[in-house]
């Protein structure tokens, strides 16, 4: 019986076993946070490429032929860059083109009198956990707040008229 009792065997798979749940909240904590930030730069990236596409599309006002994107178009746009470069490996709602606005409904205001046509593109997007959300879940019975988190967007750009 003192055999028994003064042996060390299993002594790590216990450690192991009290250390592992930290372990693996610290890793998929790692690995949620990573995408996360990862998606905001997508958005701020996506939210520049549009405004910029909208600044440069309309170039000569004297002779284009062209029209402005309308706000459909630069959303249709947008979600087709965030779907290629997103990483959604979680709760989060797909990304569509209600995410995009076009404040007052158009993305060009005229400050004809100053600097022409300035182009504002705004994106928001609700990042859902897929590990960390469901944990806070459970450790905190009714807590929704923390299981998603806003990101967002914004640029304003001047429009690239060529002269008249």
């Amino acid at each position: 019986m003192r055999k028994i009792i003064s042996s060390n065997d299993g002594v790590a798979a216990v450690e192991f076993a009290l250390i592992s749940p930290l372990l693996f909240v610290l890793l998929f904590g790692i690995i949620e946070f990573s995408a996360l930030l990862y998606n905001q730069a997508v958005i701020t990236n996506a939210s520049r490429e549009a405004s910029r596409y909208t600044a440069t599309f309309y170039t000569n006002p004297a002779n284009a032929t062209a029209e402005r994107p309308t706000c459909e178009e630069i959303q249709s746009f947008v979600s087709t860059y965030v779907k290629a470069h997103f990483i959604n490996f979680t709760s989060s709602t797909p990304f569509g083109p209600s995410n995009v606005s076009c404040p007052d409904g158009s993305p060009y205001k005229d400050y004809s009198s100053y600097a022409g046509y300035v182009d504002t593109i705004k994106i928001d997007y609700t990042y859902g956990f897929l590990v960390l959300g469901n944990l806070i879940k459970i450790l905190v019975p009714g807590e929704t707040q923390w299981s998603s988190i806003p990101l967002s967007a914004t640029t304003v750009m001047r429009d690239e008229n060529q002269g008249t």
